[in-house]
């Protein structure tokens, strides 16, 4: 006999159907069915694409046929208890005797297993010796506990599945590299990961079911400061939503982060998450990033420096050549002490004068050079720290012929900044303008101050090619630079925008104007 499939094979495989029902656990329902129904024999039948396997049998010792001599084949195909009152009298069963051995089986009746998706797997079935029915009592015990076998088996299914997903879950949790204690809503220790234990270098018998609140006050005194540890516990437990990161040193020198984070069923609490991870190596790698950052925005100060050096240079020889001369006149001067004293007084002013200068220089050098470590943002003029910028490029921008042009301001606007990181943003973005428009005709760079309102605006212009629009998204990147190789090292506006962004501003390429500019924006003091 041959009968369409219909998915039975993929359910009979999904539900482990020959290895559950072997078991004894679905003995009780043939049982049942055998004494509900008054047969000397009960049986599962599940058919397969090549066979028909008799499962869980009472009083019946058969245990598999071919599928084409299969006794169910028929029944398999109903949606009801199927019943043959007289074997001997239905052609159809007329190969039932022969093919189990028991030419002295008159009676027959088979309710389909049937799955939640109408899936049939195979037949209830109970037999008996001598022509018979069932009564409408019997037919219904029979339907009921062929679904109370699909049930079964759904249910082992669920439950494998559960077992599984539960081993997984441990396996995964254990291998976190973070510690998790899962509190039940009874304030009872639910489950704890080996990350925990190994942390704390602790091992507690039969921790489960234990207050979680015990095993806190056992590894409180881990913590260089064991009550902070226990107020932040209360201070968690109190309170409602997801905690942030509390951090905690430990006496080993270790830090944690120390947190919780509710367990919500049907939006209803059912227990907390408490999470310890280990974020020494963070932390460590944090500093260390740091201290690279702030090499290179050094690194990047002295390249800066180097390139105006020669401007510098002449910049501060210029005032000590005046100074000079002035003391050879003072020295070989005329001997009319009238005279004298006018040359004094005159050559006193142009020494002072000349002195200022290279004061304003050393200092925008010193303010510029300073180490690159958090300097406190204060209100400072910003045509100060403009001046004091432009006194050692100036020179370089002359010696070139590039005209540098800063267009009038108010003189007593005010920024709330960092001197020496304003200073470091002005140098790059003047570097660039000079590399940008030296090799124009029309060589020039512009310098513009606004207000608008909370903050200031510093634009720097120059009379460039411009950026091409392909690269202007990638201009801010670290090491992104178009210059010729060793001539930059495309760290000067990644870490000129990393500084803005510091002072609370930003920096950024307008694209209002024909030519290359990049805006400042700060906060106004």
């Amino acid at each position: 006999m041959l009968f369409a499939d219909n998915g039975r094979l993929t359910e009979i495989e999904r539900l482990r159907v020959m290895e559950r029902i072997a078991e004894e656990r679905f003995h009780p329902i043939t049982k049942l069915a055998s004494i509900i129904c008054e047969t000397p024999i009960a049986f599962i039948s599940i058919l397969d694409d090549i066979q028909e396997h008799f499962l869980a049998r009472i009083g019946f010792d058969v245990v598999v046929l071919p599928i084409e001599k299969s006794i169910c084949g028929d029944v398999i195909e109903q949606d009801d208890v199927y019943i043959v009152s007289d074997i001997a009298k239905d052609e159809r069963f007329s190969q039932l005797q022969a093919a189990i051995g028991k030419p002295e089986l008159r009676f027959y009746a088979g309710a389909p297993l049937m799955t939640h998706n109408k899936v049939k797997l195979g037949v209830l079935c109970v037999l008996d010796y001598l022509p018979r029915e069932l009564n409408q009592g019997q037919q219904l015990s029979l339907a009921t506990l062929a679904e109370h076998a699909i049930i079964k088996l759904e249910d082992e299914l669920i439950k494998d599945e559960l077992n599984l997903a539960v081993v997984r879950l441990k396996t995964l949790i254990d291998n976190l590299n973070t510690a998790i204690i899962l509190e039940s809503e009874f304030r009872s220790i639910a489950a704890i990961n080996e990350k925990f234990y190994e942390l704390f270098d602790i091992r507690i018998e039969n921790v489960i079911g234990r207050n979680v609140f015990d095993l806190f006050c056992t590894i409180k005194s881990a913590f260089k400061d064991p009550d902070a540890f226990m107020r932040k516990v209360m201070e968690y437990s109190l309170s409602e939503g997801t905690s942030q990161g509390y951090e905690i040193e430990t006496r080993n020198e270790r830090y944690l982060e120390f947190s919780y984070t509710p367990i919500f069923v049907d939006n209803e609490a059912r227990g907390l998450l408490w999470i310890f991870k280990d974020i020494t190596e963070k932390r460590e790698s944090e500093r260390l990033i740091e201290i690279h950052k702030a090499q290179l925005v050094m690194s990047s100060k002295m390249a800066a420096l180097g390139e105006v050096a020669a401007g510098i240079a002449h910049e501060i020889n210029n005032p000590l050549s005046i100074i000079q001369s002035i003391g050879y006149v003072l020295k070989h001067g005329s001997k009319d002490s009238l005279v004298r004293d006018t040359i004094v007084r005159e050559a006193g002013d142009r020494i002072e004068q000349t002195t200022k200068r290279i004061t304003r220089i050393i200092k925008g050098l010193l303010q510029f050079a300073r180490e690159a470590e958090p300097e406190q943002k204060m209100n400072v003029m910003i045509r100060s720290v403009l001046d004091d910028t432009l006194s050692f490029v100036q020179e370089r921008f002359q010696h070139h012929g590039i005209q540098l042009k800063v267009e009038d301001f108010d003189p007593t606007l005010q920024l709330h900044c960092s001197p020496t990181a304003l200073s470091q943003i002005l140098i790059n973005l003047l570097s660039n303008a000079f590399d940008a428009a030296w090799p124009s005709t029309d060589k020039w760079v512009t310098i513009k101050v606004r207000d608008i309102g909370k903050v200031l605006e510093i634009e720097v212009s120059d009379s460039g090619q411009g950026i091409p629009f392909a690269i202007r998204d990638k201009i801010m990147q670290p090491f992104f630079t178009t210059k010729e190789v060793g001539k930059g090292s495309g760290l000067g506006l990644s870490i000129s925008k990393g500084l803005a962004e510091k002072m609370g501003g930003r920096l950024f390429l307008s694209l209002e104007t024909p030519y290359t500019s990049f805006v400042l924006e700060l906060p106004k003091g």
